[in-house]
């Protein structure tokens, strides 16, 4: 329970900071998002979308996108800590002492 509430606010700490890092990239300046969205809008205009409607549609799958690879950058991220916590404290449970058991 305990590591569930430690690792929760990573989780999100980290979905936000990858969103943000990612969204940065998808300006009305750089030549790849300008692209992928004049694209992604004649096919929503050949769908039946006025322009207007082309963009908004096109933009919330844009943000939809970036937010799903930002959650998987999240939990990964968050597996990579685990992983690291559990090869650390391997050697650790190396020194454990054994209790010997008393048979009658």
């Amino acid at each position: 329970m305990t590591q569930f509430i430690l690792h929760s606010p990573h989780i999100s700490n980290t979905q936000a900071v990858n969103q943000a890092f990612l969204s940065s990239d998808i300006t009305q300046y750089a030549s790849n998002s300008t692209s992928a969205v004049a694209t992604l809008t004649h096919a929503l205009q050949g769908m039946g979308y006025n322009l207007d409607s082309a963009h908004a549609v096109c933009y919330k799958l844009l943000s939809n996108e970036v937010f799903q690879q930002s959650s998987l950058l999240s939990y990964l991220s968050s597996f990579r800590v685990l992983a690291v916590v559990c090869i650390v404290s391997l050697p650790f449970m190396f020194l454990l002492k054994k209790h010997k058991t008393i048979s009658k």
